[in-house]
């Protein structure tokens, strides 16, 4: 398996290289639109804004090669801001149009601020199923596990009928924590800083192959 990440200065690269070599893989760091065609898996990393980001796939032409790679099956987890990017769009420094991979919008969460409810989002918290009954996931295994977040924006109007998902509890408000749809994962926790259970998590992924 060939499983690739993303290269960028904004991206959090170095500890999703370091839990993929600790749990047996070599990543391959990407930069290069052509590559991505050899590779079996592909991270999109999480830092950063996603305007910035945005910028940065369509000047290498990478946003392009992850849709022609996701047309062919190309085993893809967004992580965080990697997550937000396969949506259609975000409100973060403006409208920027994302890769539109999965329906749905980005924008900053709107609560109100307490000692138990602050914007931005971090620390960590569990996360909830949300399947219908007798409908099995390898993911399964992950509910009521802890993740780390940090983050203030989070998706909106997802298509919950296509996209198996999962949300956790933000006071009165649920945030989506993590969807599959097809072979397009996204998950708006820190794997690669969620201890034992991230590493997991992220062999999960890698072998999933459905």
């Amino acid at each position: 398996m060939r499983i690739g990440i993303i290269f960028s200065n904004s991206s959090n690269i170095g500890n999703i290289q370091k839990a993929i070599l600790y749990l047996g893989y070599e990543p391959v760091l990407v930069s290069d639109k052509t590559t991505i065609a050899k590779l079996s898996h592909l991270v999109i990393p999480g830092v950063g804004s996603f305007p910035k980001m945005m910028k940065f796939l369509k000047d290498n032409k990478l946003d392009t090669s992850i849709i022609d790679g996701a047309k062919n099956d190309l085993r893809i987890l967004g992580i965080c801001l990697g997550m937000h990017l396969l949506f259609e769009s975000s409100n973060e420094f403006g409208t920027t149009k994302g890769l539109s991979l999965l329906k749905g919008s980005v924008k900053k969460i709107r609560v109100a601020n307490n000692e138990k409810n602050q914007v931005p989002n971090i620390g960590y918290h569990k996360i909830y199923k949300k399947l219908k009954k007798n409908e099995y996931s390898p993911f399964d295994k992950f509910e009521k596990k802890s993740f780390y977040f940090a983050h203030s924006f989070s998706v909106n109007n997802f298509d919950e009928k296509d996209n198996e998902f999962y949300t956790i509890d933000f006071e009165t408000k649920k945030i989506l924590a993590f969807l599959k749809n097809g072979s397009i994962s996204g998950c708006q926790f820190h794997p690669e800083l969620s201890g034992k259970t991230g590493l997991e998590f992220l062999k999960t992924f890698i072998n999933y192959t459905n």
